[in-house]
């Protein structure tokens, strides 16, 4: 390997009046190969500063070689091993609050069915001053899975007490449970719902 100007530690220190600038640039090409990323970003700047737009050239050169050696080094097993940790993690993160959106969904589905029911039974309640025993003496069709949906399989009314079946294609972690509406007479003589059979401590009287 020959280079222009002498040897300080195993590298050549550039002479730009002694070599040529074509002697110049073949001199960084030999000598840029067993330097490292930095050292290479290092004589970059050197050959900007000493050899003005030629550096460009030799910028190009090291850049290129370094990306190709990127592309062919590929990936290493701890950087794979540090990719699935992450994904891992974040499936752990988003399942469940995917689960739980779309429990919250169906559950929603029950109650949005349950309002023409509850509709009934206080238009009842109004004009008879007592709650309906059934859904046929509310005005609705006594056949209880009429009033069902995808999450729903049936909404029934006993003594004004509005029943919610989850079933069909309702989550398994909801798939046959019983959701309950309690309707309530206010100070004012109107009509509001709890979820539940009855609510301990409520202020309002439960319809009679």
């Amino acid at each position: 390997m020959t280079f222009c100007g002498p040897k300080r530690a195993g590298i050549a220190e550039l002479n730009p009046i002694a070599c040529s600038r074509k002697t110049a640039v073949k001199n960084i090409q030999q000598i840029k190969q067993p330097l490292s990323r930095y050292a290479c970003k290092v004589g970059t700047a050197l050959a900007f500063i000493i050899y003005g737009p030629l550096g460009y050239r030799i910028w190009f050169y090291c850049f290129m070689e370094i990306k190709m050696k990127t592309i062919q080094k590929g990936f290493t097993l701890i950087e794979l091993m540090i990719v699935v940790a992450i994904i891992g993690i974040l499936a752990a993160i988003a399942i469940p609050a995917y689960q739980d959106y779309t429990i919250r969904a169906q559950v929603t589905e029950g109650l949005s069915l349950a309002s023409a029911a509850k509709t009934a039974v206080a238009e009842f309640y109004m004009n008879e001053g007592e709650a309906p025993i059934g859904r046929e003496e509310a005005g609705m069709d006594p056949d209880e899975t009429l009033t069902s949906g995808q999450y729903v399989e049936s909404v029934d009314v006993t003594n004004g007490l509005i029943t919610i079946t989850y079933g069909n294609e309702a989550n398994a972690l909801i798939n046959g449970d019983i959701l309950t509406l309690t309707p309530y007479e206010t100070g004012e003589f109107s009509v509001i719902w709890y979820c539940g059979d009855s609510v301990a401590g409520a202020v309002d009287s439960p319809l009679g």
